[in-house]
């Protein structure tokens, strides 16, 4: 999925919230994100299938990054974070 490039920028993007009710949407998606990706790492089985949870949780966070990055002014992030992946999706097709 290319939309997955995205998925560290809107990581770190979701970290730093600073209205009580954007971090507890926030902490929401990095828990449900976090929990299911470390306890898949760490289980001796591993399927494909036993993934699935994760794209819900990382679909709204790259939605997210993106929604932010449409609606406000983000020149510094833009520039790190979204234009690399960009780069590099263009230059892989």
């Amino acid at each position: 999925m290319p939309w997955m490039l995205f998925l560290p920028a809107g990581i770190i993007h979701l970290y730093p919230r600073k209205k009580s009710e954007s971090r507890r949407e926030s902490l929401f998606l990095l828990i449900w994100f976090g929990v299911i990706f470390l306890f898949f790492t760490f289980s001796k089985g591993k399927r494909e299938l036993y993934l699935l949870p994760l794209y819900p949780a990382a679909s709204v966070i790259v939605g997210k990054v993106w929604c932010d990055i449409i609606t406000t002014s983000m020149e510094r992030f833009k520039h790190e974070w979204i234009s690399f992946p960009i780069y590099a999706l263009a230059g892989l097709c």
